[in-house]
């Protein structure tokens, strides 16, 4: 059954049962009205966490990505060989290599620091 049906059938049933609340008198009608309100309030707070499983799922599927550009970073550092015997090639590569991995470090930390605000 579609998300849209679902929705239908339940708004169905809740008028079923208003409309069976409405026939019942004292204790029954009672009952019927708790069971009502007991429903809709259970209807609510799935929504809510429906709402947020998605947006735990967008966070993951974010710290994936981050995680795999991270990765790409690192491997682009790795793939290039440096000449040992180039003394002036690699204090330039040095510089680059320094500058690449403390960017990896800040950027990592401060995705941690995101990922950690929206978890708490």
């Amino acid at each position: 059954m579609h998300k849209m049906d679902e929705v239908e059938t339940a708004k169905f049933n809740d008028n079923k049962l208003a409309e069976l609340a409405e026939t019942l008198e004292g204790a029954d009608r009672q009952v019927v009205r708790e069971a009502l309100s007991e429903i809709l309030q259970l209807r609510e707070q799935e929504q809510k966490l429906q709402q947020e499983l998605q947006e735990q799922k967008r966070h993951l599927k974010e710290a994936v990505a981050f995680l795999s550009n991270w990765a790409e970073g690192f491997d682009s550092i790795i793939q290039n060989p440096v000449n040992l015997k180039n003394e002036d090639l690699l204090q330039t590569r040095y510089h680059a290599l320094r500058e690449s991995a403390k960017n990896l470090v800040a950027s990592s930390r401060l995705k941690v620091k995101n990922i950690m605000r929206h978890h708490e």
